[in-house]
């Protein structure tokens, strides 16, 4: 045997001895071994308590969700988290990052004894909150650290949690610590949380609260070797943080014109998410509103209220409170195409004093960020603006629209929408709120950066259609023009719809009425086709065209008109349609002149339309009125869907009884809501203009009124006294 030869045979024999030597424990050397662990180390384990109150105002912690933070409240039910006793009067627990006006008290248990306990030191790259205990408490053994521990490389950890409400330890060996996270292309350290990091000679080198650690010897080093802080540093800044957020942040009220109470009746046929701020709750938002909006540095505010196109068309007035408590009116500038946010402007294009424009953080994030921040959901509640600032950590990232990483922020636990800055006060992510959505049961909430803010406001990315208007043109609504009804599942069948709305998962229309000239009818819709769904001519989000089970939209029998009356006629509800609800309304959402492309079934056949949608025609609930204070009446133009309704023609004269005053003259002589005036006193009528100017001032009137297809005269003589 050469030399050669017997150098590779000893390395070979080398290798084989060293492989017997490193060969793993059995399964009863590792149960002997984590016995013997938790013997140990169990005892240096204990629970802390924290004890919730409510703010110095009196108001709700909302770190956590309403429900849980009241029972806690309600109770007296703490925050259970795990410590680690590093000395008699010291211990260690990952950090809560609750602000001190929300905690009575600490207390430490273990053992069925109990001590108080404050805040000493923070330490923010361990995660980790020291507190000093006002007595030891006996039976807890603390922990003492082997400084040379981090040198080995073969882990046990004793880790604690809290099973079926008790303390609970177990021991457990490392595993593979060392990962690599692919999409990111980084190496870190898994570790177990709240354990005690245990070397291969049963020495314990450090406690460990953060899951993520750089592959380094650092996240196994001594508390004792720790960088820390003050305690109240978390407040401090906390408190610095809402001074910069809250002179960006700016308190608005919004008034829109009030609807006539005409446009409260009808039949409604789909329920959607609220286009509010307060989105989970389900209720339109009010003609007078409390909102919030952001202050950019060329003078605009984002107005962060998702109005609709009808309610952006009456809103009249943008107020802002400034830090002094003065009033600004602010001017409309536009409405988001896609998001549910407008700007405004200061008339003169300066910032009141006070106020600062909010810095965006614009630099994008990379994939493995791990940084401080903050969370604020604003609320403002009756013109009071609340900017909760809740400490968090940027580390959970969400690819968006471009390939970029961005914090992802959504609601918080009360269902506000929350913005995210960064640790130099930058706002950094926001939940932004989509006009349409593909599901029907999403909120349609999604992250967007401070850059792609500022180039929205840049761009001008605003629908022109969603603007204030004038008093003769303050209800906006889209259609393609149809009438439809409610689709029931024996006409779907018979229809050969059934399969296309299970995929859309869409009840369907049936369409009534094509009118001639409109979208539909240039599209080649027809009478008797099911309505699908519809979505952007840019986007492959659909929404379902529905109407819910019960309630049609279509004319109702002319034998039930009289069921829509209350005993003295005076009002009800419109016998025609509702033409702002059912379909129309979902149209409305994506705005006058939106291109989008509507999905139908006729002869069995699924089709797409693509189409442009029309501004609504002048209907009754927009239709110019009088009203005459002497007789106890308000009458409007006559209008295509009340037209269609008594299959009048285009040409014939006559106003509606929109609106009429229990017990005056006019009910008394027995006019009912919805009839049809024809002629006074012998002449036609062809407006309400017209027909209030010839009322005015007379003392006895004669009126031709037809009740369906039935005609009458109607006289009311008020005499020499009004």
């Amino acid at each position: 045997m050469n030399t050669v030869t017997r150098m590779l045979a000893m390395a070979a024999l080398a290798a084989i001895c060293t492989a017997v030597s490193a060969a793993p424990r059995t399964l009863q050397d590792r149960i002997d071994r984590h016995q013997t662990l938790m013997a140990r180390y169990a005892p240096s384990v204990v629970e802390v308590r924290i004890y919730l109150r409510l703010g110095p105002e009196g108001e709700m912690p909302d770190f956590r969700s309403r429900h849980d933070i009241q029972e806690r409240l309600d109770k007296g039910f703490p925050l259970r988290f795990i410590g680690f006793a590093i000395a008699p009067d010291r211990v260690l627990l990952a950090d809560p990052r609750v602000r001190s006006k929300w905690i009575e008290r600490f207390e430490i248990a273990a053992s069925g004894e109990t001590a108080a306990a404050s805040e000493v030191t923070r330490y923010p790259e361990q995660r980790a909150l020291e507190l000093r205990l006002e007595k030891p408490l006996p039976g807890v053994k603390p922990l003492t650290f082997n400084a040379h521990a981090a040198t080995t490389s073969d882990w046990s950890f004793v880790a604690a949690n809290f099973e079926n409400g008790a303390l609970s330890c177990h021991a457990k060996g490392s595993g593979e610590l060392s990962r690599r996270d692919g999409a990111k292309g980084r190496d870190f350290l898994n570790l177990p949380v709240n354990a005690i990091a245990i070397n291969a000679s049963n020495d314990a080198a450090s406690v460990v609260f953060r899951p993520r650690w750089p592959t380094d010897a650092t996240a196994f080093a001594s508390p004792s070797t720790w960088k820390g802080v003050p305690a109240d540093s978390l407040d401090k800044a906390a408190a610095e943080a809402e001074g910069r957020i809250a002179a960006s942040i700016a308190s608005l009220y919004l008034r829109l014109e009030t609807k006539p109470k005409e446009m409260n009746t009808g039949r409604s046929n789909i329920v959607f998410f609220s286009d509010s701020d307060d989105w989970g709750s389900g209720d339109r938002p009010k003609d007078e509103h409390d909102t919030w909006g952001i202050v950019l540095e060329n003078g605009e505010v984002v107005v962060m209220e998702k109005l609709t196109s009808e309610e952006t068309a009456r809103l009249r007035k943008i107020e802002l409170t400034a830090p002094d408590g003065g009033k600004h009116q602010l001017e409309f500038v536009g409405a988001f195409d896609e998001w549910g946010a407008f700007v405004a402007k200061f008339p003169d294009g300066k910032t009141p004093a006070g106020i600062v424009p909010c810095r965006l953080h614009e630099g994008g994030f990379p994939p493995d960020i791990d940084c401080e921040g903050w969370l604020v959901a604003p609320e403002n509640a009756a013109g009071r603006l609340r900017l909760p600032v809740q400490p968090t950590r940027i580390s959970s990232l969400v690819q968006i629209r471009g390939g970029k990483y961005v914090p992802n922020v959504g609601t918080a636990h009360n269902g506000r929408r929350q913005l995210l800055f960064d640790a130099e006060g930058r706002l950094a992510a926001l939940a932004l709120q989509r006009r349409t959505t593909a599901n029907r049961y999403s909120s349609g909430i999604e992250t967007a950066d401070g850059a792609a803010l500022a180039q929205l406001v840049v761009d001008r990315a605003f629908n022109p259609e969603f603007r204030p208007r004038g008093d003769d043109d303050r209800v906006r609504a889209a259609w393609i023009g149809v009438d439809a009804q409610t689709l029931t599942d024996e006409v779907a069948r018979e229809k050969k719809a059934t399969a296309f709305l299970r995929e859309s998962s869409s009840r369907g229309a049936l369409v009534g009425r094509v009118y001639p000239g409109t979208p539909a009818a240039n599209a080649g819709l027809r009478e008797g086709d099911v309505l699908v769904d519809v979505r952007p001519a840019k986007s492959r989000a659909k929404v379902p065209l529905e109407l819910s089970s019960g309630f049609g939209s279509m004319g109702f029998l002319s034998s039930r008109f009289g069921s829509f009356e209350t005993l003295d006629g005076t009002r009800g509800t419109m016998p025609w349609p509702n033409v702002e609800r059912g379909v129309n309304e979902t149209f409305s959402r994506y705005g006058i002149g939106a291109k989008v492309v509507v999905s139908y079934v006729t002869d069995g056949k699924r089709r797409e339309a693509a189409m442009t949608l029309e501004q609504l025609p002048v209907h009754f609930l927009s239709a110019r009125r009088s009203r005459n204070r002497d007789i106890g009446m308000t009458v409007c133009d006559l209008t295509f869907e009340v037209r269609d309704y008594y299959r009048l023609p285009d040409d014939a004269p006559g106003v509606v009884v929109a609106k009429l005053k229990s017990g005056d003259p006019a009910a008394v002589a027995g006019l009912r809501a919805f009839e049809i005036i024809t002629e006074v006193d012998g002449e036609p009528v062809t407006s309400a203009k017209e027909f209030g100017r010839r009322i005015k001032g007379r003392r006895q009137l004669t009126f031709s009124v037809r009740r369906l297809t039935t005609t009458r005269i109607v006289r009311i003589d008020l005499g020499e006294t009004k």
